[in-house]
């Protein structure tokens, strides 16, 4: 559902608090800078930017200008691809039921998953965490849907308030539209529900909550001191790249054109014969022959044809944008589309994605940090406490990320199960069966199923050796 982020009026909503009015009033004013960057990179992620600008005059009726790059989008999934949320560790293997329980109401591995090429694409993504109707809630936004202000140290993840869309939908003044009907804003110690009950009017209704801190995580891409939420990966380097590219592949499309109907011409005719050709131009293209008289002097008109350019030249430049953006951006060249001539090595095509592994578990540990407090914020929001007093288990729980050096389930399964030859000890733990692909159900039956086959071992090698005990002449 598309629906315009209208919040007009919201930081004079009835019942703020002074210091929460200037909050809100911050963060709209953030959301305001933002939305048009945020849409900018939108567009070229999904292929809808316009280039204006092709250096040549074309007659838009004759040609359109129609052409797209996929390049944005797939700078976004090569490293997203690379990352994979696998599971939770518990300290000690003992799991934490009641973690267990929340994450699969709010299926928060799934979530992040799915937010995850957002936060690439706009630098950085969400989460927030509350009590609601149904329980304790844990939602996703991206930068579009929520904003937030770095706490004062620019922790990366750190947040000192922030809001985030809570409900979009239809009510009876917006006229049949979508628009935004609750905002939650985040501070410390307190959660305000702001609710828009006519066009530009809000009311707040303020709940303390015993956290100091805001219920609001942020997951950063490349977060720096000056940028602690983090960069977009379409970056402009990449959104000027993306343009020349659209750019050539327009002036090769006109060049293909000129091929398809090259030009001709025809020099010393006589007016009557130059109008007639003009009327018959669409006619004398599918001609083989063109037939012509001379004039009462004597003279013949000239014929000629203007030969094409070849367009290996804007081939070739499209294979240098690509090489410049596989550097730039650890993409390899395959998955830009562009083919090598001679096979590359298996050494070379593990050195062309070492870059881009390194992307991904430098996010991955971040992410990591930003999901370890998620989890500690939505475990305290369930116990209706606060993060200092949680139990030591609870604070250890942490994520699992597949390593992004082999990412798919055949590799991965290979890699383990030669670890598993050098080191015997590895395939008799869960890890091993975690990795060569296995859910966690699966996991569980197959160690049930281990644990009755070793108990009818043993009761088969206590009956044996039973039987060996016994006299010659059988029992008495």
């Amino acid at each position: 559902m598309t629906y315009s982020i209208d919040m007009l009026g919201i930081e004079n909503a009835s019942g703020l608090s002074r210091s929460s009015k200037a909050n809100v009033a911050e963060l709209r004013d953030v959301q305001s800078r933002m939305a048009g960057r945020n849409a900018l990179l939108d567009s070229y992620y999904d292929g809808t930017v316009q280039v204006r600008d092709f250096g040549i005059t074309i007659d838009p009726e004759t040609m359109e200008n129609d052409q797209v790059c996929f390049w944005p989008e797939k700078v976004v999934s090569a490293l997203s691809d690379r990352i994979q949320l696998t599971g939770w560790a518990f300290p000690g293997d003992e799991e934490d039921e009641g973690f267990r329980r929340l994450d699969g109401r709010n299926r928060i591995g799934s979530a992040y998953m799915r937010y995850l090429p957002n936060c690439l694409v706009h630098g950085c993504m969400f989460a927030v965490t509350g009590r609601g109707e149904t329980g304790t809630y844990v939602r996703f936004h991206n930068a579009k849907t929520a904003t937030a202000v770095p706490s004062d140290d620019y922790d990366s993840g750190g947040v000192a308030c922030g809001m985030a869309v809570a409900s979009v939908g239809r009510t009876e003044w917006s006229a049949g539209r979508p628009v935004v009907r609750r905002v939650n804003l985040y501070e410390p110690g307190l959660v305000t529900e702001l609710t828009q009950v006519a066009p530009s009017r809000w009311t707040a209704r303020p709940m303390p909550v015993p956290e100091r801190q805001p219920l609001m995580v942020a997951f950063a891409h490349r977060a720096t001191g000056e940028k602690p939420f983090g960069q977009s990966r379409i970056s402009r380097a990449v959104q000027s790249i993306t343009r020349d590219a659209v750019r050539t592949m327009f002036r090769m499309e006109c060049s293909s054109a000129f091929h398809a109907m090259p030009q001709k011409f025809l020099m010393g005719m006589a007016e009557d014969q130059m109008d007639t050709f003009v009327e018959m131009k669409r006619k004398l293209y599918a001609d083989d022959v063109l037939l012509m008289t001379c004039d009462e002097e004597g003279n013949v008109p000239t014929f000629g044809q203007v030969s094409g350019n070849s367009p290996q030249p804007f081939v070739e430049q499209m294979r240098f944008l690509a090489s410049l953006l596989a550097g730039m951006t650890g993409v390899p060249l395959a998955s830009l589309g562009v083919v090598q001539d001679n096979p590359s090595s298996a050494q070379a095509i593990e050195a062309a994605r070492e870059d881009i592994v390194v992307a991904a578990m430098r996010q991955t540990d971040a992410d990591a940090a930003s999901l370890r407090r998620l989890a500690a914020l939505a475990m305290a929001v369930e116990g209706n406490t606060t993060v200092d007093v949680l139990s030591e288990s609870q604070r250890a729980v942490s994520p699992l990320f597949a390593d992004p050096r082999t990412p798919s389930p055949v590799s991965q399964a290979d890699a383990m199960v030669k670890i598993a030859s050098v080191a015997p000890w590895v395939a008799e733990t869960d890890v091993f069966l975690e990795r060569l692909g296995f859910s966690d159900a699966d996991i569980r039956r197959l160690n049930e199923a281990k644990s009755r086959i070793d108990a009818r071992a043993v009761l088969a090698g206590t009956g044996a050796q039973a039987a060996l005990q016994l006299p010659a002449g059988g029992a008495e």
